[in-house]
């Protein structure tokens, strides 16, 4: 019957799970929501009861272009980011970035303990995550099926022959260049944004399939000398959709570790 049913239902929520109420809140950071009242007082509400121990408050967006994982660290009323010389930022100064158009984020309290997991070292290995991942930055040029990506199928590091770089949200059976260098570059050219040095770039001609996506190897042999080594990509797409018939991706820096 619904009311034993009901019943049932009002019993097991009655019970303490010890889980705290904000758990599994999430909110997003934006230019258009970086100034509602409600959301800044979800923010505080959020801060004091991580503050309290109840929950572990973390954010993921991008933050001056940089793809961050974050923490919010009580003593210094900051939030700690999974990429070295990124951060750290106050509420203050991320909510001035939100209204500048310069940050977006999704704010979401974690069980106690789980933060630091959850937002910038998965694996627990003591590395962070901004460290061992190719990281994304500028601006993409979108063509018939929207922006193009550039991402790394695997963590780059010395000895790990499977790494690659992927290509997705291209035309199908398009024709373009995926161009590496040593160091980065943001000037516009072909009416899109050019992310990488080219005086430094090798350009590697790529086709994608039928449904949008490439992938080009680019394994790292068991050499030392790799380690640390800087890369940054863009993918460049021909496109009757692109500005002058061009797309491309955004950057990917990637760095070789041990």
């Amino acid at each position: 019957p619904a009311q034993d049913k009901d019943d049932i239902v009002a019993f097991l929520l009655a019970l303490d799970t010890g889980t705290a109420p904000l758990v599994g809140f999430d909110l997003s950071v934006s230019q258009t929501t970086a100034t509602n009242p409600s959301m800044l007082q979800d923010i505080s509400l959020l801060k004091s009861r991580a503050s309290a121990g109840d929950i572990d408050l973390t954010a993921r967006g991008i933050v001056d272009g940089h793809e961050v994982g974050m923490i919010y660290n009580s003593p210094s009323d900051s939030f700690h980011t999974d990429v070295a010389g990124v951060g750290p930022f106050s509420i203050a100064t991320l909510q001035q970035k939100a209204i500048n158009g310069d940050a977006a984020l999704q704010v979401l309290g974690v069980t106690p303990g789980e933060g630091e997991r959850l937002s910038r070292d998965r694996d627990q290995d003591g590395v962070l995550d901004g460290t061992e991942s190719a990281l994304r930055y500028g601006m993409a040029t979108p063509g018939c099926s929207g922006q193009p990506t550039l991402l790394a199928n695997s963590e780059p590091f010395v000895g790990n022959e499977q790494f690659a770089f992927t290509m997705q949200n291209a035309q199908p059976n398009l024709i373009g260049v995926l161009a590496l260098s040593l160091g980065p570059a943001q000037f516009t050219a072909l009416g899109i944004e050019i992310l990488i040095d080219p005086a430094s770039a090798s350009n590697l001609t790529i086709i994608s399939d039928m449904f949008g996506n490439s992938a080009q190897a680019f394994p790292l042999t068991n050499d030392p000398a790799l380690s640390g080594l800087q890369i940054f990509g863009q993918a460049i797409w021909l496109d009757a959709c692109g500005s002058e018939w061009f797309a491309s991706s955004t950057g990917l820096s990637v760095t070789i570790r041990p």
